[in-house]
């Protein structure tokens, strides 16, 4: 599942989406207790701001989005995350390397949270 960041750093005018993602890993918490006798297991990908059309699609115009690209600079990464850089931890949850991962969160987050 994709979380957030947004379930252990607040975010201003975010707390339905934080509380979204919250529910999400709690959803997942009970989904590896009933399925665990069938093999399936339930992780989560908590990533940080990542550039993807979200960002036009919740309002946001071209000098907030470059606005936001300028702050994640202050990052350990230096920049705000894409989707290449989720992905393989994506592949590696879904896979059999992760076998033993119940409930398990991978923040992804280049550094933000530090």
């Amino acid at each position: 599942m994709i979380s957030s960041i947004a379930i252990h750093k607040a975010f201003l005018q975010s707390s339905i989406y934080g509380a979204s993602k919250a529910a999400i890993e709690g959803f997942a918490t009970v989904l590896n207790v009933e399925l665990a006798d069938r093999g399936i297991r339930i992780n989560s990908i908590r990533p940080s701001i990542t550039m993807t059309e979200i960002q036009k699609k919740a309002g946001m115009n071209d000098n907030e989005i470059a606005g936001l690209i300028k702050t994640m600079e202050a990052t350990a990464l230096g920049r705000t995350l894409n989707v290449d850089d989720i992905v393989p931890a994506i592949a590696f949850m879904a896979s059999s390397d992760s076998i033993g991962l119940r409930n398990s969160h991978l923040i992804i987050d280049g550094g933000h949270c530090l």
